[in-house]
């Protein structure tokens, strides 16, 4: 408790009329609102829906990177929400050119079904950093369809931004104990 004390008397001007518990609460929470950005930057599953269908992605990791092993599940479903189990699907994976479409290369492609629960589980090593589409061709009730996702793959060396918060974190909490100290001097001083 006596530690807690000696870091209340530090804090910055203004917090001083608060209780030792209010200063923690504060605190934790700018932290909290600090450090936020760092966790939003990755993306969930999303859905693409067809004429006749809804196909639900999810993929782990979520913001993938260079040569890192994705495990893509692709869901399909009709409207009304019941799965479509052993279902022919053709997977087109192209790695795309941003700006020139003549430059888009197919990278692979899988023809593949649905298991018993109506996914496509598909895997897959990335090479190099770069848009990629994921097409999807299947048929239901006869009826061709078509979905279609676009994955960004980083390159974690060239994303460099991210560290600027530690570094403008390390600094604000360096200056802050800095003037703290300096002002617990100077009331030492009046005292």
């Amino acid at each position: 408790m006596k530690k807690l004390r000696s870091f209340a008397k530090v804090l910055p001007y203004g917090m001083a009329k608060h209780s030792l518990v209010q200063k923690i609460v504060l605190l934790g929470s700018f932290l909290v609102i600090l450090l936020m950005p760092l966790a939003v930057y990755a993306h969930g599953g999303v859905q693409h829906n067809t004429d006749d269908a809804v196909i639900a992605l999810y993929q782990t990791p979520l913001s993938p990177v260079v040569r890192e092993h994705v495990e893509t599940d692709f869901i399909f479903s009709d409207k009304t929400g019941v799965r479509l189990i052993n279902m022919p699907v053709k997977l087109t994976l192209t790695d795309n050119h941003t700006g020139d479409e003549t430059k888009d290369k197919v990278a692979l492609i899988q023809n593949t079904k649905t298991d018993a629960n109506g996914i496509l589980r598909f895997s897959y090593r990335y090479p190099k950093p770069d848009f990629y589409d994921i097409d999807l061709d299947f048929t239901v009730n006869g009826k061709p369809q078509e979905g279609g996702f676009l994955l960004q793959i980083r390159n974690p060396y060239k994303n460099w931004y991210s560290l600027t918060y530690i570094v403008v974190l390390l600094i604000g909490l360096g200056s802050g104990w800095f003037l703290a100290s300096r002002r617990t001097k100077q009331t030492r001083g009046k005292s």
